[in-house]
């Protein structure tokens, strides 16, 4: 259970807010007694002042007027200005006398038209007489013709233009509308067009419509009405149906906006002025349009405010695209880098794994290069190395009995290496006993031929001998070096020294 308490020290707060409540209660109910009370006085008047040729009767039930509009309906019935009569639907029907009467109809040609009750039983009201027909060209200016007081003699005469398509209407004196004919006449070229009404070229008075085409139930169908003396009437019809609409538009308003409705796959007429407008109604057969009401309003007014929606669309357009299109490139660039960035680490991988993969080792045949194989072959006979050390150290002796005592040294050595080529090149005085094949002989080769020597065990002793000089008639020549390397001594130079040989030779 919920209990409101109020203390009394606000009790003149409640009593104001009950009062308050009260007041807008008591002024809703005055605001439609009065409604009410100008509709009363709305039928009387309509009633008792005789019909011109142009009626203007009231909106019917499913388009009642708005309060908006009632103090423009009261000036007009105040100034006598566009007087309404009392508009009803289904009390009678009308056609031609001539059933068989063409879709073609001739220029200024008279056709007769009956008029009978709507309920052919009953016979309960023909209309009031009298009958106006109104013919409204589409695309043209309708026009409103006396037809007669005689609902079984009425004529009317075909004063449209050639080449006019016209929607047929019977009125009678209160404005009630006897129906439309399910189709669309064609006037077409008579026998003479001296009654024919030419159009104005350039009308003062137009209207025109947003929608031109088809036109959906529900659908807003704005008219907007240009030139003219205010206030607009509007009339509103469709072919093969009985009600006729018509709508007074208030003073200083000149755009009518009609929410479609109107019978499917049919057509609508709307007019007074030049450029009576049709379309082709279309969707759904529900009419009831729930919060949508037709209404008038001032033209300049609503293109504005459909412009601003439009520039607010037209910005909401351009936000979305620029967001879209930011978006794609964000996703392009991020796929470019990321595809990239993929590429480069299969690549990084795959030289990983190159290096990582065993490969087989090819080993590089070596060997001892010889000084004999260098030396070209002698057609003398071989010496063996005993008989070469044997020469060798008997032109050593030689050599030393000749040299004198100054010219010895003790720290020389005399070096004697086993040689198994012929030694008639170099034997001979007056010839250079240089060879060609020393040229070729590899030289880093020597120190690592000398070591295998020495590590073979077959290298020779060294002597030491004093320095000798070598004379004209010599064939060998001792090598003299320095003792710098212990027990191992490098070979001499695979070459000889022709300058000095020559100087000997020519002493």
């Amino acid at each position: 259970m919920l209990t409101l308490t109020v203390s009394s020290s606000h009790g003149g707060l409640l009593q104001k807010f009950t009062r308050q409540l009260r007041l807008r209660r008591a002024s809703v109910l005055a605001f439609e007694a009065l409604q009410l009370i100008l509709q009363v006085v709305l039928d009387i008047v309509s009633f008792y002042i005789p019909s011109i040729v142009a009626p203007c009767p009231r909106l019917n039930a499913k388009m009642p007027i708005p309060f908006t509009h009632l103090w423009s309906v009261w000036v007009v019935l105040i100034s006598v200005v566009a007087p309404s009569v009392a508009q009803t639907h289904g009390l009678f029907q009308w056609g031609f006398t001539n059933e068989a009467l063409s879709t073609s109809i001739p220029t200024c040609m008279t056709l007769g038209i009956v008029v009978k009750s709507a309920n052919v039983t009953a016979n309960s009201t023909n209309g009031t007489p009298p009958y106006y027909m109104i013919s409204f060209a589409v695309g043209g200016t309708p026009m409103t013709t006396f037809i007669g007081t005689d609902e079984n003699d009425l004529k009317w005469t075909v004063t449209q233009p050639p080449g006019s398509q016209l929607v047929l209407s019977v009125v009678d004196a209160n404005g009630s509308a006897g129906g439309v004919p399910p189709q669309i006449l064609t006037v077409i070229p008579g026998q003479t067009t001296s009654c024919v009404v030419q159009e104005p070229k350039s009308p003062s008075f137009t209207l025109t419509a947003n929608v031109t085409d088809k036109l959906t139930t529900c659908q807003p169908w704005g008219l907007t009405v240009k030139g003219g003396a205010p206030p607009y009437n509007v009339t509103l019809l469709q072919p093969n149906s009985p009600v006729v609409t018509n709508v007074t538009m208030p003073f200083g308003l000149d755009r009518f906006t009609f929410i479609d409705r109107a019978n499917t796959d049919s057509q609508l007429v709307g007019r007074w002025a030049y450029g009576t407008p049709i379309i082709t109604t279309t969707g759904s057969n529900d009419t009831d349009c729930v919060g949508l009401v037709s209404s008038s309003g001032n033209n300049t007014l609503i293109e504005q405010q459909e412009a601003a929606v439009a520039a607010v669309g037209k910005r909401h357009r351009a936000v979305v695209i620029a967001v879209v299109v930011t978006l794609l490139l964000l996703f392009l660039g991020v796929g470019v880098a990321v595809f990239y960035f993929l590429r480069k680490r299969r690549l990084e991988a795959e030289a990983e794994e190159a290096r990582t993969m065993p490969t087989q080792f090819i080993g590089i045949d070596t060997k001892i290069v010889s000084i004999n194989n260098y030396l070209e072959p002698s057609n003398s006979s071989p010496i063996s190395g005993k008989a070469a050390l044997a020469l060798q150290d008997l032109e050593n002796s030689r050599m030393q009995a000749q040299s004198s005592p100054a010219e010895r040294s003790p720290t020389a050595t005399l070096v004697a290496l086993p040689y198994s080529g012929s030694i008639e090149g170099s034997s001979r005085p007056g010839r250079p006993s240089s060879n060609p094949a020393f040229a070729t002989f590899p030289t880093t080769s020597i120190r690592r031929s000398a070591k295998l020597l020495e590590a073979s065990g077959n290298s020779r002793q060294f002597v030491r001998r004093p320095p000798v000089h070598i004379t004209s008639g010599g064939d060998a020549e001792p090598v003299i070096q320095h003792e710098d390397a212990g027990s191992v001594t490098e070979l001499p130079p695979p070459y000889a020294d022709q300058a000095r040989r020559a100087r000997h030779n020519s002493s």
